[in-house]
């Protein structure tokens, strides 16, 4: 899956502008041109949501009322065209080849992409909610049930707390209602956990794979489930019950408080990593999301590398660009540093374009 061509219609920074695309884009050009709008532009129409807003509107360009954005994809040969309206009252109209889509469920999976920019280094740098918002929303890509237990298991968990704090007030306490939803909680958790873990065991090598690519050298990454109950990984649902039900009563709140911790040399990457170290980790989980997600659905996700070459040695840049991923988008503001090779390779859009 690729896209071949966006138009952009009072978008961002873009009042009239047509892109056409090849296997490997360098976008290039000073800063505050519009590169990342583009990486933004392909983002939105595949995900129906702005990467860097929640205000739809702000898509918007200043000037204007409204924003239309359209992209032509091409899947094994079949071109697929998509539209979105956007209008500044907030309404939105999408369209795929020409009638209108009334449910993004139904479409929302087919064009997949990932985006990587300066940001996504809070997955190793940040806090754990971070690295569990990642991990959460893979797993639930390649395995929709994950995404069910995990939302029983945070209904569940909200009325419990809520009783408890109703009834505080009230100063009654009903036990044994507070038992029936911890009985639900650890019955959804022990299952969210052995998802978690079983879905580490898979992902961890292609980290490892991608990691060694782009650093040139053969450092093994350790990803680690902080957690009191992860030592029950190879048990049964039923062990794993019976952990949470112990450590439950030790304090442990769950698995919406449990961590994943990245190890270089027994090393915490968080704490003694550096920059370049921390880049090429999260480049190498960017692309291990890809390629997981290539397996379970057959199709390679278009991938938006935005800033991506900065803190990187040449070599690690070589390395980055010479594999063969799919559909790569790479922002930058000079491309004297980049390989020759990758060069030739590459679509070459300079900003500003004139429209």
């Amino acid at each position: 899956m690729k896209i071949v061509e966006l138009r952009l219609c009072n978008f961002r920074n873009f009042k009239e502008q047509q892109f056409f695309f090849g296997n490997i884009n360098v976008i290039f050009g000073k800063n505050a041109q519009g590169k990342t709008n583009i990486l933004e532009a392909i983002y939105y129409l595949c995900n129906f949501r702005p990467v860097k807003t929640t205000k739809e509107i702000e898509v918007i360009n200043f000037d204007s009322d409204f924003s239309y954005i359209k992209g032509i994809f091409e899947d094994n040969g079949d071109l697929i065209d998509r539209e979105i309206f956007l209008n500044r009252d907030g309404t939105k109209k999408i369209k795929e080849m020409g009638f209108e889509i009334k449910k993004v469920k139904d479409i929302s999976s087919r064009i997949r992409t990932i985006f990587f920019s300066p940001d996504n280094l809070s997955l190793v740098k940040g806090s754990p909610s971070v690295r569990r918002r990642f991990f959460d929303s893979l797993i639930s890509e390649i395995k929709p049930a994950y995404y069910n237990y995990l939302k029983d298991y945070f209904r569940v968990l909200m009325q419990k707390n809520k009783l408890i704090k109703n009834q505080d007030r009230k100063f009654f306490y009903n036990r044994e209602l507070v038992e029936v939803f911890n009985d639900k909680i650890i019955d959804f958790s022990s299952v969210i956990v052995k998802m978690r873990l079983a879905f580490l065991k898979k992902f961890i090598p292609f980290v490892n794979e991608f990691y060694a690519d782009f650093s040139g050298n053969n450092t093994l990454i350790d990803l680690k489930y902080n957690s009191p109950i992860a030592e029950v990984g190879e048990f049964s649902i039923d062990d794993i019950k019976l952990k949470i039900k112990e450590e439950m009563k030790r304090g442990y709140q769950g698995p919406h408080t449990d961590d994943y911790i990245f190890l270089s040399g027994g090393r915490e990457i968080k704490r003694y990593g550096s920059q370049g170290e921390i880049r090429t980790l999260v480049l190498g989980l960017i692309f291990s999301r890809g390629k997981i997600i290539y397996e379970y659905a057959g199709k390679r996700p278009i991938i938006l590398l935005d800033d991506v070459l900065y803190e990187l040695d040449y070599n690690r840049r070589e390395n980055l660009l010479k594999g063969d991923y799919g559909q790569l988008f790479i922002t930058a503001t000079d491309i004297k540093n980049l390989p020759d090779e990758i060069l030739k390779r590459a679509s070459l859009i300079c900003l500003p374009k004139e429209g």
